[in-house]
């Protein structure tokens, strides 16, 4: 149980840090809430305008006018983007790197407690807070929208919205986490992690507009994440799942056995 005395520890000094990104979240969510029926009207009266064959064009663009269909957005806005994925970059670049660069990784694991016990106390607060914020933002989204009183699909979509988004999010914190085992400084899995999100955006978002480019979001970790079909109840592709949940497995396991292997000088 010495894996858990880590999670707790790890849990009391990071607490602060995840109820603020989870408290952003939150007010992302109301705001968008909030700002939906202005949204619904300006489009409804410039669509009015608009000649019929453009209409369709639109429509088959963007979908019906439906809180879900502008709530997507959320998953995707460079606001929720940020603090969806700081919890784990930042979790897995202290994970391991950042304890040796402070000088305490020698002091804990004079504890009786093992390197992979460690890793795992560390892996699981990574988890809890990952799926944890894509509870709260499922939570603000469905109770600002009863408090408004705006018509939605239910909770199914928001609900296989996050659960999508929480693997992803793991996906992130896994791959960040080996490259932190393998480091001294922080800076570099940081670094890692950041290149991670900022490069599967990119070449999801912008590479389609480049043949060149095209040709490889099949690298994105986006690519595996229809965050417009999930919130909108469109059939997922079977492999969306396979690629992040592989991701998370690789990484981890990298992590471990590289840890594991490693000569400390501590």
């Amino acid at each position: 149980m010495n894996w858990l005395r880590v999670a707790w520890r790890e849990t009391l000094r990071s607490g602060r840090l995840w109820c603020l990104l989870s408290a952003g979240l939150a007010v992302l969510a109301y705001a968008m809430v909030q700002e939906y029926p202005a949204f619904r009207e300006r489009m409804e009266a410039m669509g009015g305008h608009l000649p019929k064959l453009a209409k369709r064009i639109l429509k088959a663009k963007a979908g019906e006018l439906t809180f879900e269909n502008f709530a997507a957005v959320a998953y995707i806005h460079p606001v929720s983007l940020a603090l969806m994925s700081v919890w784990p970059i930042s979790r897995a670049s202290q994970a391991v790197a950042g304890e040796i660069e402070r000088g305490a990784l020698g002091w804990h694991l004079a504890y009786p407690v093992g390197r992979l016990a460690f890793l795992a106390g560390k892996v699981l607060v990574m988890a809890v807070g990952v799926v944890a914020m894509q509870l709260v933002l499922f939570l603000a989204f469905r109770l600002s929208l009863d408090a408004i009183g705006l018509p939605h699909a239910g909770a199914w979509p928001y609900v296989r919205v996050a659960a999508f988004g929480a693997l992803l999010y793991m996906a992130v914190g896994a791959l960040t986490l080996w490259a932190s085992a393998a480091s001294s400084r922080a800076a570099i899995p940081n670094m890692v992690g950041a290149a991670i999100v900022v490069g599967s955006v990119l070449l999801e978002n912008v590479g389609g507009a480049f043949p060149l480019f095209n040709n490889y979001r099949w690298l994105s970790l986006y690519h595996y994440f229809d965050y417009r079909g999930l919130i909108t109840g469109a059939k997922l592709h079977g492999w969306d799942v396979q690629v992040l949940a592989a991701c998370v497995v690789v990484g981890l396991v990298g992590a471990g056995w590289t840890f594991a292997r490693r000569d400390l000088q501590i």
